[in-house]
């Protein structure tokens, strides 16, 4: 979390970790939340299924879209997913969107 902070308030950080940093948090952040829906092991993608599949009873259905749009980007740079993570270059503008969006997401930004 403070990687993101650090990043959104003072451009500080490797974008490539910044990126990185962003599914870990809001894995935690649904874990922490709803920790009897989610296993440790759980990803982004389980998770978000997990939410779509109960609807809108879910307490974390009202994030869901921010959730997949988070984890969409984040998709990029991760588990080798995209055409060469570790060479595909990162906007900061873009980068400082999505860090001020998970921010959000999880309440550390009003």
């Amino acid at each position: 979390m403070e990687t993101l902070q650090r990043f959104f308030s003072d451009g500080v950080g490797q974008p490539m970790d910044v990126v990185q940093k962003i599914r870990p948090v809001l894995e935690a952040f649904c874990r922490t939340l709803c920790p009897t829906q989610f296993g440790e092991q759980d990803m982004m993608g389980v998770i978000i299924s997990r939410i779509r599949e109960t609807g809108a009873t879910h307490p974390l259905f009202g994030i869901v879209e921010d959730l997949d749009e988070l984890n969409m980007y984040c998709r990029r740079y991760h588990h080798g997913e995209g055409a060469n993570p570790a060479a595909e270059p990162i906007d900061d503008a873009e980068l400082q969107g999505y860090v001020k969006q998970t921010l959000k997401v999880v309440g550390c930004l009003f």
